[in-house]
């Protein structure tokens, strides 16, 4: 699983971008969910080992003010709380869990599909990145 999630951002204190966010969820889940204001999804991009100069601590990474009430649609690689939900684990689940993780997964089907035509249509995703590690999240 992932443990950590680099930092997003959202603008807490504008009620209304969150509710357009929120509405615009809503309408790609088929109105089955109230709060979600994102989805995150992962991408593996083979890498070159960072450098020892390059690394970051963690510790020293701060989270973000998280909105009341909102939440991110995550998929099960990630650690759930709160303010990141992912999809119920398990088979034979019951009916109340299916029907979550079904409208759960409605929700991120989108930027999934994004990721893919992202990697087909860039030829560098299909290799190793072997620039500096400033510049790995501006390639992907």
């Amino acid at each position: 699983a992932i443990n950590e999630v680099e930092t997003i951002e959202f603008h807490a204190t504008d009620k209304e971008f969150l509710n357009d966010l929120e509405a615009g969820f809503a309408k790609r889940s088929g109105e089955g969910f109230r709060g979600c204001v994102g989805a995150v999804d992962g991408i593996s991009v083979a890498v070159r080992k960072p450098y020892l100069k390059e690394t970051i601590n963690p510790a020293a990474v701060q989270e973000p003010e998280k909105p009341k009430g909102y939440w991110i649609a995550m998929d099960d690689a990630y650690m759930t709380n709160e303010y990141y939900i992912g999809p119920s684990p398990g088979k034979n689940l019951g009916k109340a869990k299916d029907t979550f993780n079904f409208y759960q997964s409605k929700t991120r089907i989108h930027i999934e599909q994004a990721f893919g035509i992202l990697v087909r249509r860039w030829g560098i995703l299909w290799r190793r990145l072997e620039c500096s590690m400033k510049h790995w999240s501006l390639i992907v």
